[in-house]
């Protein structure tokens, strides 16, 4: 659990990011280096890093406001 001063942290850092213009052209390129990394492994690399796949695709979603 996250204390309050980490919440507000990344809160903070979430609205900064928000409002830079260059965040929607990083959001694009993140999003396609999550695509070039998922059809560059095997089934196997897949299923073992697949629970980080999710964390990062948890904390990009929050962070560039967009769902899986």
């Amino acid at each position: 659990m996250w204390s309050k001063e980490q919440k507000e942290a990344w809160e903070d850092l979430e609205n900064l990011w928000s409002e830079q213009p260059e965040s929607e052209k990083i959001n694009i390129q993140m999003d396609h280096l999550i695509l070039e990394l998922k059809n560059k492994t095997s089934d196997f690399e897949k299923k073992s890093i697949q629970k980080d796949l999710d964390f990062f695709s948890k904390i990009f979603s929050k962070l560039f406001g967009r769902k899986k």
